[in-house]
């Protein structure tokens, strides 16, 4: 027999539904990889990305912490740093 294997991505500006559709989902049982919890694993106090993000952006990272606030900042009209930025989580 043939399984066949349907791979779907879900993206959408802010408050479209993305989170309704996906718990419509998983209530339904498919599978879904949610790439925002993976990037905030991924972004953890004290993880070795979190280390070099820091490195990278002198003043983003606070007691092993990623300051979102402050990265967002410096990056948000500059894209020549969310490039740089973009490097870390897209290599």
């Amino acid at each position: 027999a043939v399984v066949m294997t349907l791979l779907v991505g879900l993206t959408g500006g802010i408050a479209c539904g993305k989170s309704t559709v996906t718990a419509w989902l998983l209530a339904r049982g498919v599978p879904v990889v949610d790439v925002d919890e993976v990037v905030r694993a991924m972004q953890a106090p004290g993880t070795p990305l979190v280390f070099e993000i820091g490195r990278a952006f002198p003043g983003v990272v606070k007691d092993g912490a990623l300051d979102r606030k402050a990265l967002g900042e410096r990056i948000f009209n500059d894209s020549a740093e969310r490039r740089r930025l973009n490097q870390f989580m897209r290599p």
